[in-house]
This record gives structure tokens, sequence and C-alpha cells, in this order.
């Protein structure tokens, strides 16, 4: 291992936005995995107090549930349900229309991680060309220094291996993420769908008790 860091500092400059990369990398590697859990999503308990409110007609209560979660889809239920009682507009469209604009917070910094995920192997290539060219120049002498054509070649290969080193992890997180990002589209969208469904057959048991006849005298 010590050889290895030897051999970077030896790399010199080459080697400093590769090491910015890799800062960038882990630091967003350990965000996304400390933020990016269910528990931040959705809270199941809360969906189904929020669906029986709803199912008894009491969207209010429903939104206070959603006002006191920390979770996204409480902050989706509360403004939902806000936007359908200011605007008047179809509650399941007001609920997707939030989930819409407050989702994409799920895949913050993920962007980050693609691009140096793509930018990594071309630094680590750069590092490369740069150690060949000091290499060839040395050759191109009368008298042909070993050492400097051998630290050229040298900071060649650990730029391209450094390159490597740094983009493969953050390819690899960057899916990760993105398969759990997916999920939780998923399962907010099937919170959405109970809510409405309770929603429904609320409306639907009003219907039905405003069209019982009345009692005889």
């Amino acid at each position: 291992m010590s050889m290895f860091i030897d051999k970077m500092i030896e790399a010199g400059g080459a080697m400093f936005p590769l090491a910015l990369c890799s800062i960038i990398s882990i630091a967003v590697i350990i965000e996304r995995f400390m933020h990016l859990r269910i528990k931040y999503v959705i809270d199941e308990t809360m969906v189904k107090e929020a669906s029986q409110s709803v199912k008894k007609g009491d969207l209010e209560q429903a939104r206070k549930l959603g006002q006191a979660s920390p979770t996204l889809f409480g902050t989706i239920l509360d403004k939902g349900i806000e936007t359908h009682q200011i605007e008047n507009s179809e509650l399941e469209q007001a609920l997707v229309e939030c989930a819409g604009r407050a989702m994409p917070k799920l895949e913050r910094f993920l962007n980050v991680l693609a691009l140096i995920g793509s930018i990594a192997p071309l630094l680590g290539l750069f590092g490369t060309v740069y150690g060949m060219v000091l290499s060839f120049d040395e050759i191109a002498r009368a008298s042909v220094d070993k050492e400097l054509m051998a630290r050229g070649i040298s900071v060649a290969l650990i730029t391209t291996g450094t390159g490597l080193l740094i983009a493969i992890p953050a390819i690899i997180a960057n899916n990760f993420f993105r398969a759990r990002v997916d999920k939780y589209y998923a399962v907010v969208e099937e919170a959405i769908l109970k809510v409405m469904r309770a929603y429904h057959v609320g409306q639907l048991n009003d219907n039905r008790k405003q069209g019982e006849p009345h009692g005889q005298d």
C-alpha cells in the first residue's frame, strides 16, 4: 500500500484531479447511503392512518398526519391535500403533481457519481499520455536516462489504474442508488393508490348514504 501511495505522489500533478474526484465520490456515496433509506421516504403506519382518515372524509386529519411525518411521502400528502383544497383540483392529480416535484430529491448528487464514473478514466488516460510523452522524450535524447524513462512509464500506468479504481466504484454506486430510487418511486406510487382507493371508497359510501330513503314516520 505504501508503495502505491509513493507511486501516486510520484505521478505529481496528473493525480490532483483524480484525488479530487476520489474525495467527492466517497463523500457522495456516504451521504447517499446515509439518507437514501426507506425510513426517510415513507412510513407505512402513517399511510394506513391517513387512508383511514381519507376514507372517513377527514382530509384535514390526513393532512395533519402528513405534516407530522418527517418522510417524503408525508410532504407529498400534506402539499397534495393543500393543493386539492386551495385549487379545487382532483386529489389524485394534486398528489401526483406533488410527488413529481418531491421525488427528484432522491436523485440528488447521483449525477455527480455518473460524471465521475465517466471522467475519471479520461483523466487517467490524460496522465497516461503525459507519462508516455515523458518517456519518448527521454528515448529521443542521445543519452537515455533509464530512470527518467521508467518514471514516465510509471506515471502512465499509475494514473490509468487510479482512474479505473475511482470510476468503477462510482459507477457501481450510481447504479445501486438509482435502482433503490426506482424502488422508492414504486413504493410512493403504491401509497398514492392506497390513499386514492380509500378516498373513492369514502365517496361511494357517502353517495350510498345520501341515496338511502328516509324512514317513514
